[in-house]
């Protein structure tokens, strides 16, 4: 008798993959997440820093309210990489640094 893991795995396999590689990048992004990076998600969505964090640590595959977890993880996104783009432009030996 299979579990409920192993049939979602043989029905939908593509979804799963999906989701691992979403899981994959939050963790990175999160990584890179620093100080006031959740004051600038909240004022970009008219939120709170607090709401924005919570937003931002939520599935994105949860029933309720994915398109606004998806998009504080995009945004995010385009914090981190905007800060680093940034700190290259103007100072190209912080990048061989780290």
């Amino acid at each position: 008798m299979y579990g409920i893991r192993e049939i979602l795995y043989i029905f939908v396999p593509i979804k799963q993959h999906k989701v691992k590689e979403q899981i994959m990048d939050s963790t990175l992004l999160a990584k890179k997440i620093q100080i006031g990076d959740f004051q600038t998600l909240a004022k970009m969505l008219g939120i709170t820093s607090k709401a924005a964090e919570r937003r931002f640590h939520r599935p994105v595959n949860t029933k309720r309210h994915s398109h606004k977890n998806e998009e504080a993880k995009q945004l995010m996104m385009k914090i981190v990489e905007a800060r680093e783009s940034l700190i290259n432009e103007n100072n190209p030996q912080e990048s061989t640094n780290k």
